[in-house]
């Protein structure tokens, strides 16, 4: 954090779902501004922001841009606010650097502090804990040098007090590519946690908010639209979709589900939203009660085979899905199906060679470990025959 007569700059880091950083940075953008954010290098799961905030051309203070716009971003987990960071990095000069990293930086700390307590005035700021992210290649203990910084920081800064369990902000220690990054964390659950009813109910098997407003990005429902959850569990599809944005009014949302309890779960967490149409359907996603051609959109997240299902039922369950997708939804170049699963090569298998479906892109993310797909699917249009096909079938019959 670097600090000017005329302009602020401030380094953060965010973390979000691997593979889908390129959406959290195109909202980013969306919901800062090229004017404030001035570099955004995209890293595995991480995304290093600079922003540069000037006070006479922003006519909105440095606080309120980062409480009411960054904080409300929907797409990233959480946000670290960089105090420092140093290059070529061995574990083996830990302690060193530490005490370097302290001492050196004691007016960055002092700034980070103050800028905190900007944004969470109700913070008490008394306890502090400190976290140590290391990499798969260290495989010594980390617990002596987090004391060993609690202890450091403490000494420094003796109005602070190290907790493990009731603490009022978090020091994270990272390494990234050989750098260390020394930050202070800003959130205290993901984004996405914020941005849905707090009263929510959730199934046992529920898709991360951050990773909804990812596939509401990629459908990108329009005014007019009917999007159709299939297996819909709690809902939280449409809840995110709903109140993603502004333009959600004349966009309606079919909720279906085999799970009576499950459907009750989605009408209250429903309930909350104040944006576009909903409706909740007990149905069995095979065998859909939908005329053919009806359904704009399909969003669903498929069953993993891992805590709902198994990889043995899925292989009956997913052809008779898509299956019937495909036959709801309609012949238009806007409308297509966004399925979340980590059945790879049987959706492909399905898709490509026995159903009319056509692939028009993937994004391949990490949920907790598994690997997992939002693949892009459109209705194929049916092949026309050849006029020399169609005379020859006209010799045949007669």
């Amino acid at each position: 954090m670097e600090e000017s007569n005329t302009e602020t700059k401030i380094q953060l880091l965010i973390t979000v779902t691997t593979g889908l950083e390129k959406y959290a940075a195109a909202e980013l953008q969306e919901v800062l501004g090229s004017e404030v954010v001035e570099e955004c290098l995209v890293k595995p799961g991480k995304l290093e922001v600079i922003l540069s905030w000037a006070r006479r051309s922003c006519d909105i203070s440095l606080e309120a841009l980062l409480k009411n716009r960054l904080l409300k971003l929907k797409c990233p987990e959480h946000i670290q606010l960089i105090i420092s960071q140093k290059d070529n990095f061995c574990y083996s000069d830990m302690r060193a650097s530490i005490d370097q990293l302290i001492e050196s930086r004691k007016n960055s700390f002092e700034r980070a502090l103050s800028l905190f307590r900007d944004l969470k005035p109700d913070n008490k700021m008394e306890t502090f804990r400190v976290s140590i992210k290391k990499s798969r290649s260290f495989h010594a203990e980390i617990n002596p040098f987090a004391e060993y910084f609690a202890e450091k920081f403490s000494s420094v800064f003796d109005s602070f007090c190290p907790s493990l369990t009731e603490y009022d902000f978090d020091i994270i220690m990272e390494n990234i590519e050989k750098t260390l990054y020394l930050s202070l964390k800003l959130t205290e659950l993901p984004l996405g946690l914020l941005q849905v009813s707090k009263d929510r109910e959730l199934n046992y098997v529920a898709v991360r908010p951050s990773i909804a407003y990812a596939m509401h990005r990629i459908l990108s429902p329009q005014n007019g639209d009917v999007v159709l959850d299939p297996m819909c569990g709690c809902a939280t599809l449409s809840e995110v979709s709903m109140n993603g944005g502004p333009n959600q009014d004349g966009i309606f949302h079919i909720c279906a589900d085999i799970n009576p309890s499950g459907l009750e779960k989605a009408a209250n967490n429903l309930s909350t939203t104040t944006n576009g149409y909903y409706d909740i359907v007990l149905m069995d996603s095979r065998a859909s009660p939908f005329r053919d051609g009806v359904i704009d959109k399909i969003t669903v997240d498929m069953p993993f085979g891992k805590k709902s299902g198994s990889r043995s039922k899925n292989q009956d369950l997913y052809p008779s899905c898509l299956k019937e997708f495909n036959r709801v939804l309609k012949f238009n170049p806007l409308s297509y199906a966004l399925l979340l699963t980590t059945e790879k090569n049987l959706v492909a298998k399905y898709c490509i060679k026995k159903y009319n479906w056509k692939f028009n892109g993937y994004t391949q993310i990490n949920m907790g470990g598994l690997d997992s797909c939002i693949f892009k699917v459109h209705k194929r249009w049916p092949k026309l025959r050849s006029s020399s096909n169609k005379t020859n079938v006209q010799e045949e019959e007669k």
